[in-house]
């Protein structure tokens, strides 16, 4: 049976009991992370097999406040820690990057995974962190963490958001005058449907392999350029 939720952990739990009603005996899901870590915290009391295909953070497989492992959940990709590393590593060895602002979702474990990762990352390789701004689920208008940033003029901007937020605050970032390189995880999937090829010019995000895709994404890392350039890859 096919069960919905609404892209949080109480809708996703719920469905789950309704879905444990009619005799299951296994768990395919959930997609993002937040609604992931509250299935899985049901599906590990009653030690019922769940694995979901895209979910990243840490806490998924393991409870972040007691380091136990959550040994019937498990998962077909990578880890935020990696992602957020990457990223860090890529806008270093691949693009020259000397200087970074952030812009992430605050309370999101997803996004505060990857940032935390890329913070690490980045002071070890050397990359100075110039600025950081936050915004909070449900925000739309990004215009004043954009023009902190702009005045700031990083040579990349890392932003471990979800594609809606991400083309919203690229869009309101060109407005700004900003002209740096924008890097984001996997939740960029779908961004270049939520802002102009011009606006996402050089964007990088870090995804799965995924080769039955017309190998529009391969490995780790590819680079929205013109039409006619090939993608840049970093592989694994």
């Amino acid at each position: 049976d096919v069960y919905k939720r609404q892209g949080d952990g109480v809708e996703a739990v719920n469905a789950y009991n309704l879905a444990k009603e009619n005799g299951i005996t296994a768990v395919i899901g959930s997609v993002l992370t937040g609604a992931t870590i509250g299935l899985a915290d049901a599906t590990y009391e009653d030690n019922m097999p769940q694995i979901t295909a895209s979910a990243t953070a840490t806490g998924v497989t393991v409870m972040e406040d007691t380091g136990e492992v959550r040994t019937n959940v498990f998962r077909a990709c990578f880890i935020d820690p990696f992602q957020g590393q990457k990223m860090a590593d890529y806008a270093v060895e691949k693009l020259g990057a000397k200087t970074a602002a952030i812009f992430y979702e605050t309370g999101s474990d997803y996004s505060e995974g990857l940032k935390n990762a890329f913070v690490v990352e980045a002071e070890r390789m050397g990359l100075e962190i110039v600025d950081t701004e936050a915004f909070a689920t449900g925000d739309k208008d990004f215009k004043a963490q954009m023009t902190n940033i702009a005045s700031k003029n990083p040579d990349i901007v890392f932003c471990p958001i979800y594609y809606g937020e991400a083309g919203l605050a690229i869009q309101a970032a060109r407005q700004a005058g900003c002209t740096a390189t924008f890097l984001g995880g996997d939740g960029f999937g779908s961004v270049k449907d939520y802002a102009s090829a011009e606006e996402l010019e050089g964007l990088s995000l870090i995804h799965i392999s995924e080769p039955t895709r017309q190998a529009e994404i391969s490995y780790a890392v590819f680079c929205l350029k013109k039409k006619k350039e090939k993608k840049k890859q970093l592989k694994k």
